[in-house]
């Protein structure tokens, strides 16, 4: 009896765990996916578009890579800004875009949305975000808000 328990346990768990995490989850979305500064780099060298989706506050605190489009998706409470959602979605699907935030939370919630429901091609984001761009001392520039 205490076997069969076991067992069963064991089985709705699995269930559970499975049912909480969507297919791509388990086994990679190739759509999107975090790159290292040095991929950044090479991409950047290929005219890929760079999205910076950070705040305008953060924008000036720490600068910008060179030539990122700045297009802030989330508010100061975390919240999606709709109109953000439908400048990006104004990109070319089928181009590559590379997504950069703080630490890389926002963008890859991002570069889930736009390969899962706006059906991009390939998004990148920067692991570890600008705060980790910096730290391996490279350059941003000053941002240009409009």
């Amino acid at each position: 009896m205490i076997k069969n328990i076991g067992l069963t346990t064991l089985v709705l768990v699995s269930i559970l765990l499975l049912s909480a995490f969507s297919f791509s989850d388990l086994f990679g979305n190739t759509a999107y996916q975090g790159i290292e500064h040095q991929k950044l780099k090479q991409l950047l060298s290929q005219k890929t578009a760079l999205v910076d989706i950070r705040r305008p506050e953060e924008w000036r605190y720490t600068g910008v890579i060179p030539n990122s489009q700045l297009i802030t998706v989330f508010d100061h409470r975390g919240q999606t800004i709709p109109e953000s959602l439908e400048k990006l979605a104004q990109f070319d699907k089928k181009q590559a875009i590379i997504l950069i935030c703080h630490t890389d939370v926002r963008a890859r919630h991002t570069s889930k949305f736009l390969t899962d429901k706006l059906k991009f091609e390939q998004v990148y984001y920067v692991k570890n975000g600008i705060s980790g761009w910096l730290s391996a001392g490279n350059e941003t520039t000053k941002a240009i808000i409009q």
